[in-house]
């Protein structure tokens, strides 16, 4: 059976060769970890505070947890939590490792902004405290929408970091969870990253209409074109639960000492800073030389742990993983967003690509769809091949103009594999009782004429 079901990591599930949408649905990258609770991202809600030995004043909720948030490291000092009762607990907030050319738009960002509740944090991410003995680094995904059929069937998950924090007994102090993101929360017409078209760019579900033209560029006064799919490294922290209990999968991965583990946070530190540009997928042209490399959060999620554990994610059974490049034609790499204009304004039949100008639908990126030859598929110049960081803002002063060939390249971990042997097996398993169900009323059929 050559319909399989297969994961492209993170975001969307794809049946090969089965069902074909021309239009996917705007799909948002996750759900609040409280949702039950909206209250708990209310910034006007009052949080109990307490007071560090210097007078500065903390979220009750931290103290203790293993992470110093005092300037005087007095909320994690023995004299303070040695004995100490914890309890359950989930800060309710994100915090955001503030990089150069990150900031939040309140018109673009408007939603993010209301139901999360970003803290940019300007500082280092909190070092543990004194009371720290070791540290558990776990591999973490989540069914997207909170919804477990698509994670058990389809393996449409979310990927993260967490670390949970052991004192000297082995008791648990608190947590710490990372994800790679976007503010930008809807998939992207382009699968990859999007120039900003305006509220006109944006209308109802449907993002490929109208069809962007362009007159709904945005540039500012550089003429740098602004993009949107900006990415960004959040943490947030919890005890004896994941984030309220949003990460529902958790795998070990290995055991810190406190050292490796505050060496670990730097690594995180720069690897938020050394990924401006979230993209789910990468890009490669026909040779399968790598244009645009892939950054989404399960490359976050890899780095890191590769990073530790010397484990790559790919040669193990939890993560569902299937890595995806569009083989495109290049036109003009590193150019002026004003040649795009001319481009465009020189053929009006030009107009950017979408979903299904790449080969892609919701039948599976198998390279079989037809694709418009006047779509272009428009990238920032965001990182270089080798995937070392060519503009870090927003705004573009370079850009990649390509034309989609419809094809794509795929890179499959053992999960995924895995994933399409048992579904495979799920699929017959069906199909099987199907028939013996159609075989048994005929048969009950002819024995009744007979009679």
């Amino acid at each position: 059976m050559d319909r399989l079901l297969v994961c492209l990591s993170c975001h969307y599930c794809l049946i090969v060769n089965s069902l074909v949408v021309k239009d996917p649905p705007r799909i948002p990258f996750r759900t609040p970890g409280c949702i039950a609770d909206k209250a708990c991202f209310d910034v006007n809600k009052p949080v109990p505070q307490w007071a560090c030995k210097s007078g500065q004043q903390i979220p009750a909720v931290l103290r203790c947890d293993g992470t110093m948030d005092c300037n005087d490291g007095s909320d994690e000092a023995h004299a303070t939590c040695d004995g100490e009762t914890l309890q359950s607990m989930n800060e309710g907030r994100f915090h955001i490792l503030e990089t150069p050319g990150l900031k939040f738009d309140p018109v673009r960002h408007g939603d993010f902004i209301k139901n999360f509740h970003p803290i940019l944090s300007p500082s280092r991410i909190p070092q543990p405290g004194p009371g720290v003995d070791k540290v558990e680094m776990y591999y973490l995904d989540t069914p997207v929408e909170n919804n477990w059929i698509t994670a058990s069937f389809l393996g449409w998950t979310h990927q993260g970091v967490g670390f949970k924090l052991l004192n000297s007994t082995g008791g648990e102090m608190g947590r710490m969870q990372f994800q790679y993101w976007s503010p930008d929360e809807y998939l992207a017409r382009q699968l990859l990253i999007d120039p900003y078209l305006g509220p006109a760019g944006q209308v109802g579900d449907n993002r490929n209409e109208p069809r962007p033209s362009r007159e709904m560029f945005w540039f500012d006064d550089r003429g740098r074109m602004l993009f949107e799919q900006r990415g960004m490294v959040s943490y947030e922290r919890s005890r004896f639960n994941w984030e309220g209990g949003y990460w529902q999968q958790e795998d070990l991965y290995a055991t810190l000492d406190v050292k490796t583990y505050g060496e670990t946070l730097l690594e995180i530190e720069k690897w938020a800073v050394g990924h401006p540009q979230f993209s789910q997928m990468g890009v490669m042209n026909q040779q399968k030389e790598e244009i645009y490399p892939i950054v989404g959060c399960y490359k976050f999620v890899r780095d890191i742990l590769k990073q530790v554990s010397g484990e790559d994610i790919l040669n193990r059974s939890l993560p569902i993983i299937r890595a995806e490049w569009i083989i495109v034609e290049p036109i003009e790499l590193g150019a002026d967003p004003q040649r795009l204009e001319e481009m465009m304004k020189a053929d009006p039949e030009l107009h950017l690509a979408f979903a299904n100008d790449l080969g892609y639908s919701w039948g599976g990126a198998d390279g079989t769809q037809k694709h418009d030859p006047k779509a272009l598929f428009v990238l920032p110049a965001s990182y270089h091949a080798d995937g070392s960081v060519w503009e870090r803002d927003e705004y573009a002063g370079k850009i990649h103009i390509m034309r989609p060939t419809g094809d794509w390249y795929k890179e499959v971990g053992l999960g995924a594999k895995n994933r399409t042997i048992r579904n495979t097996y799920i699929c017959n398993a069906i199909l099987l009782g199907i028939v013996a169900s159609i075989c048994s009323c005929c048969f009950a059929c002819f024995r009744n004429k007979s009679v």
